[in-house]
């Protein structure tokens, strides 16, 4: 549901090649950008990132992902490349997150942030804030939770609806001034 990147793009495009993707980074380090994002898919399907993170040491490389294909290789170089930073993808508790992203997701999701945690590396959480999950994704007790298990950032994406009959998922008004 809310999938961005299957819904905006209705006829498959090419991805952008590993040399394209080298150039923006060049020119971006040149104009003085100091974070890029690498969000969209699943970022850890590439490992050009690993190197572009090594080649820009200076840069910031937030990488949201389901987390699913993070293990001891991967752990090993977030270690090396402190620059590169995992965001893990959540919707909430167990259910929320399961109905969004599969079953089983939520329980994978906190073993991987278990593993991060344990290995010393920096990650976040994304969450997709939905009418129905605001009030607890928002909320002290649970960004405490996430605190425990080691995330140090959340990162909060309004969930926009792409796809029809899924328009009740977006904030209400009461929700966006509550948080803004």
């Amino acid at each position: 549901k809310g999938c961005y990147a299957h819904a905006l793009h209705t006829t498959p495009e090419e991805e952008m090649t590993d040399e394209r993707l080298f150039e923006v980074v060049r020119e971006a380090n040149e104009l003085g950008i100091s974070i890029i994002m690498i969000a969209g898919g699943e970022p850890l399907l590439r490992p050009v990132f690993y190197r572009l993170a090594h080649l820009y040491p200076q840069i910031l490389f937030p990488v949201f992902t389901n987390g699913l294909l993070i293990d001891k290789e991967t752990i090993c170089r977030f270690k090396k490349q402190r620059n590169l930073v995992p965001i893990l993808s959540l919707e909430g508790e167990q259910m929320e997150t399961d109905i969004r992203r599969g079953n089983g997701v939520y329980t994978l999701v906190k073993e991987k942030m278990n593993r991060l945690a344990q290995a010393g590396i920096f990650f976040g959480t994304s969450i997709t804030l939905t009418r129905q999950n605001f009030y607890l994704t928002t909320s002290l007790d649970f960004q405490q939770s996430l605190g425990l298990r080691g995330s140090q950032v959340s990162i909060f994406v309004d969930y926009v609806p792409v796809k029809a009959g899924t328009e009740s998922l977006t904030l209400t008004s009461e929700q966006k001034d509550g948080y803004a």
